[in-house]
């Protein structure tokens, strides 16, 4: 055999030693058995927790029954302090010309108090050429008509006497005497009404412009010195006794408002709360006046109006923060008064003021009521409440069971809430500690707070 030959000898032996290798690799190995399928939960197997006994004391878990109770719904909307209908008046100039001061004043202020009648400002009429023209013209056919009516009383007068004359000397007659007297009537007639009508143009005095209610002003539109045209601003007034709330709401929703309840109006940040707490807010009360019927063809809503509640007496002696309900002072200025001796404190109400208002919606239903430190939220917003369903046995230990079940919030009651679906009567509901059981079922906790699994 030639060299080519053993050559493809060797490269055919190589080949079949590394395939017998191989083959000896595979049967060698071992094949794992198969892993065992993953077991899963429904959310109602995970929604039971167990935490042992000792683990249950420390943490002081406290479980109350869930009240169930009629609730109104309410719905928050935002509102505008404004001045009832007729309460607030914008003065005007009368005619063109320039602001004055009123007689020994200097003139008013914004927040001032004025009465009604008071003078508010003086107006120096000023005439535009044509005006001008005019009254010239119509000054000189006075001053002709009342030069004609001295030159006719003066005859009538002559005449007159020497009608006089000879009836009494038996020339004239009854009759003749009375026509020249009432001839001389009419001439003196006319002589008056033309000295009246030449003194309405002894020059152009000052018009006064008079408050024509009691109240406060709010604002100043014409400074004494400036000129100011017809029908222009000169102040606001306002009458501040009795306030009103405007609440826009969308008209959709308006045949579900219970347009007869009363409403809350709550001032945000104020810094006397109930409680004394600082920035909470302070509440008001509010009874309906209407509900007008016409809805705003741009922001499509529907306002309706309410009325702050009277006034209580103001006792200025008394200056310690309230506790409780608003009112409004006679004066303009508002006050807080609760129980048998309310206690005054001033608070600012403005016209235009933002407020936040609760509507009341649709009749009072029976809700499950539970306080607000038994709901917890997870990282989407969820809530759930935690329920305590007894104690089991295992493993020689005593475990306290807890349910944590799904709910969704309702109106909030100061410090309670209504949750959704209702729980029965007979539910014991975990109001202290709900927390640490949602941190010890879904964290790691060491020792004894650690959660079991009741399925391993």
């Amino acid at each position: 055999m030639n060299r080519r030959h053993w050559w493809g000898l060797g490269v055919l032996g190589l080949v079949l030693a590394a395939a017998g290798s191989s083959g000896c690799d595979r049967g060698s190995k071992v094949t794992p058995p198969p892993a065992p399928a993953a077991t899963t939960k429904s959310e109602g197997d995970l929604a039971f927790l167990f935490i042992p006994e000792k683990a249950a004391k420390s943490l002081q878990i406290k479980t109350e029954k869930p009240r169930h109770e009629p609730v109104q719904e309410h719905a928050e909307y935002t509102g505008w302090i404004t001045v009832p209908q007729g309460r607030e008046v914008t003065l005007t100039a009368p005619q063109a010309g320039y602001v004055l001061k009123a007689m020994g004043q200097a003139g008013p202020l914004p927040n001032q108090k004025v009465g009604a009648g008071q003078e508010l400002f003086r107006l120096q009429p000023v005439l535009t050429p044509v005006e001008e023209l005019q009254m010239a013209a119509l000054k000189r056919d006075v001053d002709s008509e009342l030069a004609k009516a001295e030159v006719s009383r003066k005859v009538a007068g002559s005449e007159f006497k020497r009608i006089d004359d000879l009836h009494k000397q038996g020339l004239r007659g009854q009759q003749d005497v009375d026509k020249a007297l009432e001839h001389f009537n009419h001439a003196k007639e006319s002589l008056a009404a033309a000295q009246d009508k030449q003194k309405l143009f002894v020059g152009q005095k000052p018009v006064a412009v008079t408050a024509p209610l009691a109240g406060k002003v709010l604002m100043v539109h014409a400074n004494p010195g400036e000129f100011v045209a017809k029908s222009a601003p000169l102040v606001t007034v306002a009458d501040l006794t009795t306030l009103w709330v405007r609440v826009p709401i969308p008209e959709h929703e308006v045949s579900a408002v219970e347009s007869k309840q009363a409403v809350t109006v709550t001032l945000k940040g104020h810094k006397f709360a109930a409680g004394g707490k600082s920035g909470a807010g302070l509440v008001l009360s509010a009874t309906p006046v209407a509900l007008v019927p016409q809805v705003d063809v741009h922001k499509h809503t529907v306002d309706l109006i309410y009325e702050l509640v009277p006034p209580a007496p103001k006792d200025v002696s008394q200056k310690t923060p309230p506790t409780s309900g608003a009112t409004n002072l006679p004066d303009g200025e508002h006050s807080f008064a609760a129980g048998k001796n309310p206690t005054p404190l001033p608070v600012l109400l403005v016209k235009d003021q933002m407020v936040s208002v609760r509507v009341p919606f649709g009749p009072k239903k029976n809700e499950t009521v539970v306080p607000y430190a038994a709901v917890v939220f997870d990282n989407l917003g969820g809530t759930w409440v935690y329920l305590f369903r007894g104690e089991k046995k295992k493993d020689k230990q005593e475990f306290h069971v807890f349910e944590r079940r799904r709910v969704e919030l309702g109106p909030a009651l100061g410090g309670d809430v209504v949750i959704w679906p209702p729980l029965p009567a007979s539910a014991l509901v975990v109001t202290r500690g709900a927390a640490a059981l949602f941190s010890s079922e879904f964290h790691s906790a060491p020792g004894d707070l650690q959660a079991v699994d009741d399925d391993d």
